[in-house]
């Protein structure tokens, strides 16, 4: 389509060219026909060689002014067709580069779906496993805390070991402090969760399970390292606990300048 316009024009221009050359062609001959009646008359009667030269002047200017405003319409027309060629040229570029921009919308579009769907698939990996993780603590409890239940017509009623069995089953198991905070987090979330956020574990209020973790935390601290069986346990953990719970009676929350850095990164 630009190529069929682009060579319209070109013919426009040459037949314009042709016509002009040829009124100039004209006018040239017209001159020179005036100019050689005037030298006749000149060679015949010298006595009108005023008049005839005041006309040779009048036809000069004449023919050099008809050659001027051809040459100013020649131009004015060669402006045109390069005016025409530069919008024709201007629109095929606007439209190539609208063309392009649709492209790289469509492309940027996929990529926001691709990456979208990525970040909800790793949200999802990440919610698998906080949950494996949630269980594998659940499990811990079960197994430090309780020796079974007992159910009657209301409810089931948990059976609770003592503190001694507490701090032996984690001296056999060889549990780490960071099991031990994993325990007192999960422990807190629990609270949180039944009470529906209006209490936690705190001093003034700790759980069963809370105070048996605390006492055997407590003797395992306690316990000679030449005589802990667990070789594990190499960090005194029971003060920065009941240090937490004391300070969620004041609604703050305490990390320890020697916290575990295990412990730093939970949430």
């Amino acid at each position: 389509m630009i190529r069929e316009r682009n060579q319209v024009i070109n013919n426009d221009r040459n037949a314009k060219r042709l016509s002009k050359k040829k009124q100039n062609q004209s006018a040239l001959t017209y001159s020179s026909t005036i100019v050689l009646v005037l030298v006749l008359l000149l060679l015949l009667d010298p006595s009108i060689s005023v008049s005839a030269m005041g006309l040779l002047s009048t036809t000069t200017k004449t023919v050099v002014h008809h050659e001027k405003k051809s040459k100013n319409k020649e131009n004015d027309t060669t402006k045109s067709i390069v005016t025409a060629t530069n919008t024709n040229n201007n629109e095929s570029e606007s439209k190539s580069d609208s063309s392009e921009l649709m492209i790289l919308q469509e492309q940027a579009a996929k990529l926001r779906m691709e990456a979208e769907s990525l970040q909800l698939a790793l949200q999802d990996t990440r919610n698998q496993k906080l949950d494996r993780e949630r269980e594998k603590v659940d499990q811990w409890i079960d197994d430090l805390f309780l020796i079974g239940s007992e159910s009657n017509k209301d409810d089931n009623v948990d059976i609770l070991k003592n503190v001694d069995q507490v701090y032996q089953y984690m001296t056999d198991k060889r549990f780490s402090a960071e099991q031990i905070y994993k325990i007192f987090n999960r422990l807190s979330d629990i609270k949180m969760e039944r009470s529906q956020g209006l209490t936690c574990e705190s001093r003034s209020n700790c759980s069963p399970f809370m105070s048996l973790l605390l006492d055997a935390a407590n003797k395992l601290d306690c316990t000679e390292k030449e005589d802990n069986p667990n070789k594990r346990w190499n960090y005194k953990i029971e003060r920065i606990l009941q240090k937490k719970l004391f300070a969620r009676d004041w609604n703050i929350e305490y990390i320890a300048d020697d916290e575990p850095e295990q412990q730093r990164r939970l949430k």
